[in-house]
């Protein structure tokens, strides 16, 4: 799992697992509602913008993911550490493919952990994909990041 932070340029959409609250919290002074970004885009949903997991299928994803690379680590065991790993896919030797899944399976852990945590103190977990392109969208999704009435637990352009 590659994990990055904001919007990448070359992609038409980026995908965003986020934690939030229930209910916006109302402002104390002003009144104001936030706007429910996961309602939003579940509103608006279309093959760039949408709701991809919620909550606990959320992070069954993650731990099927974990469980994949494990098993893909499971393939090199006896074979040559300096052997090319998948000829046909390029030069990367298995102990360099092997540092790799391994660097994966410790940020799928500890963004898992990240994500039990978050349901242990009552929030909601989303993974939504917003398109780079619809700047309204995107807006809002900045400003909700930016106020804190969302948080973004891991980022990746598709």
């Amino acid at each position: 799992m590659k994990i990055r932070l904001g919007f990448v340029s070359n992609s038409s959409s980026s995908s965003f697992i986020i934690a939030y609250k229930t209910a916006p919290a109302k402002c104390p002074t002003c009144g104001h509602i936030p706007i429910d970004l996961v309602e939003l885009i579940e509103r608006m949903s279309d093959n760039n913008n949408q709701v991809n997991a919620k909550d606990e299928e959320v992070l069954s994803e993650i731990e099927q993911d974990i469980g994949r690379r494990q098993n893909d680590l499971l393939e090199f065991r006896g074979r040559n550490i300096n052997d090319v790993a998948f000829p046909q896919f390029g030069k990367m030797t298995i102990a360099e493919m092997t540092r790799d899944i391994v660097n994966d399976i410790k940020s799928s852990e500890e963004l898992r952990n990240k994500i039990q945590q978050h349901i242990k103190d009552g929030d909601n977990i989303a993974d939504i994909s917003i398109s780079y392109h619809g700047t309204t969208l995107n807006t809002i999704f900045q400003e909700l990041v930016a106020s804190k009435h969302i948080e973004v637990l891991s980022s990746e352009n598709e």
